[in-house]
């Protein structure tokens, strides 16, 4: 207020893409990998669908976003609680002012991940 310019506030948008939707994944993932389905494992792959998300999404931002919404990224992901399901929605919420925003973002989160499962269960798919 009184010349100061207001920061824009970056909402995490809750996505289809939930944590059931990742928990759903995961499991069909190690199962069809044939291996089993622990606290572990789950977590592992959730870490792994953040890295795959992240790999385009921080590009994303930086092209189609306001400035700010890259620190705001940033931050988010350096934390300690970065879970896919979060990660989407905090991405989808760095640019509300796109209309086709989220369903360009799940339908990449979507597609990275299919992708992703792909060469897990299969490694020779990636060559």
């Amino acid at each position: 207020m009184f010349g100061k310019k207001s920061r824009q506030q970056f909402v995490p948008v809750p996505t289809e893409l939930t944590q059931q939707w990742f928990h759903d994944w995961a499991v069909d993932t190690l199962r069809r990998k044939g291996e089993a389905v622990t606290v572990d494992s789950v977590a592992d792959l959730w870490h792994k669908a953040c890295q795959v998300i992240d790999h385009d999404c921080r590009d994303y931002i930086q092209r189609h976003c306001a400035r700010d919404a890259t620190a705001h990224y940033l931050a988010y992901c350096s934390s300690d609680a970065v879970v896919p399901w979060d990660l989407v929605s905090v991405v989808v919420g760095c640019n509300p002012s796109e209309r086709n925003w989220p369903s360009f973002i799940v339908g990449d989160a979507r597609s990275k991940i299919a992708r992703f499962t792909e060469i897990l269960i299969d490694p020779s798919v990636a060559q």
